[in-house]
């Protein structure tokens, strides 16, 4: 990332990893206007990733935190990066008016999909608030335990 370069070059210890989204404003002034909200955004970015991941490595998982953290994401990518749509605004909106723990969007391009995480039971609540706000399809998705393995050996051959 071409602000990262540029504040490496006048401080050779840099690591995004290392600061704070109140560390940042300090940086700004060495950047060109149009890579601030690049750069706060990857600053930004970056705490809302180490977040979630200090999340996902709990015991119990707290979904509502890990709503929170993808609608902060989704924020930044209307507010910093501007790579949303307003329709896509709009429905997650409206999930988000429905009690949706978060959602935001995905895919690249400007999108053209959001993934919204909720409450087990409220699926259809949020199914009818997405059609209600002009999306063309929405269904639930089941989170599965992953792969596995399973021993088919068969000595019948």
């Amino acid at each position: 990332m071409k602000a990262i370069e540029i504040i490496s070059a006048h401080h050779k210890d840099f690591d995004i990893a290392n600061i704070s989204v109140s560390d940042m404003k300090s940086y700004n002034p060495l950047l060109p206007l149009e890579l601030v909200p690049y750069f706060e955004a990857a600053v930004e970015n970056h705490q809302i990733t180490q977040r979630a991941l200090g999340e996902f490595q709990k015991p119990v998982l707290d979904l509502s935190e890990i709503g929170r953290l993808m609608t902060a994401h989704h924020i930044l990518l209307r507010d910093k990066l501007k790579i949303t749509v307003p329709k896509i605004d709009t429905m997650i909106g409206a999930v988000l008016n429905q009690g949706a723990y978060g959602a935001k969007i995905v895919g690249s391009g400007g999108g053209g999909s959001i993934v919204v995480l909720t409450k087990p039971g409220t699926e259809t609540q949020i199914i009818n608030a997405l059609l209600s706000v002009g999306a063309k399809e929405a269904y639930p998705i089941r989170v599965d335990s992953g792969l596995r393995t399973q021993n088919t050996a068969n000595t019948n051959f």
